[in-house]
């Protein structure tokens, strides 16, 4: 394993056991992410919006992920943000004290029976024309920390 991907199971976060695919590092990032958290950490990572629906090895990953409760949320963000590319990007908030009160159907299972609720806000119409790029006014900025913050239900994150 460690000549194609770099990466051995042995060094990726308990007890995710999955290697991220060869050929694109999206998930690398977030298993580090969560490798360099404390036990009781929380982190944000901004990737491509297609980490939230490719197939195969990054599909194992996504479950497993869901499955132990370490993510606290997913904003989706507008297209055309950052400089280099156009593409939609997201951010995925991990929260592994979030995942620590998780209660579990019996020992040993991945399946949670408390926790288990991911918050999902789409913020991708929320910004302005800059030029040739969209740029997130301080209003949609604050829109999108109030309402992960507080959980709240708003018509625009559907």
């Amino acid at each position: 394993v460690m000549k194609t991907t770099g990466l051995r199971p042995s060094i990726l976060p308990l007890p995710i056991r999955l290697i991220p695919p060869e050929k694109n590092g999206d998930y690398a990032f977030l298993l580090h992410l969560l490798k360099s958290l404390k036990p009781s950490g929380k982190g944000a990572i901004i990737l491509p919006h297609g980490v939230l629906f490719r197939g195969n090895a990054e599909a194992r990953i996504r479950t497993e992920l869901l499955n132990l409760d370490l993510i606290k949320g997913i904003i989706g963000l507008p297209a055309n943000l950052f400089y280099g590319t156009g593409i939609p990007a997201c951010i995925i908030v991990i929260d592994k004290e979030h995942a620590q009160t998780a209660q579990f159907a019996e020992e040993g299972t991945n399946q949670v029976i408390s926790g288990g609720s991911v918050f999902m806000i789409d913020a991708s119409r929320g910004f302005i024309k800059d030029g040739n790029k969209n740029r997130l006014r301080e209003q949609d900025i604050h829109k999108i920390i109030d309402t992960s913050t507080n959980l709240v239900t708003a018509v625009w994150c559907i």
